[in-house]
């Protein structure tokens, strides 16, 4: 599995073409607001090009710690395409999760400050 942040999806709770909110668990890293993901399965990426908008755990907050479980919201650039996404969650929905996407550099994990 690549990357160095990983969030266990437990289920959506919204999805739009703009953006998806979900329930899981951080299994690996620490998840940020603003961090660029990717939404995966063990198949293979999902989509690409999404970014933390907000965390929610007990009120709103700006990262979350391995462990914890809490609604992350994402937003993508351009349309998410919702009618891909509820296909590959029908098949094995407990595979798919969030992982740090490459940066410029191509290694996982946030862009330079």
């Amino acid at each position: 599995m690549t990357g160095d942040v990983q969030f266990q999806l437990i289920e959506f709770t919204h999805m739009s073409y703009g953006s998806l909110t979900c329930s899981g668990r951080c299994i690996r890293g620490e998840l940020r607001v603003g961090d660029p993901v990717q939404l995966i399965s063990f198949d293979g990426p999902i989509y690409d090009n999404l970014t933390v908008s907000r965390i929610e755990r007990y009120g709103e907050r700006p990262f979350l710690d391995l462990g914890m479980s809490a609604h992350v919201t994402v937003t993508g650039s351009g349309d998410i395409n919702v009618k891909a996404i509820r296909a590959a969650l029908s098949t094995r929905p407990a595979d798919v999760m969030l992982v740090a996407a490459p940066t410029a550099g191509g290694q996982p994990g946030r862009p330079p400050a």
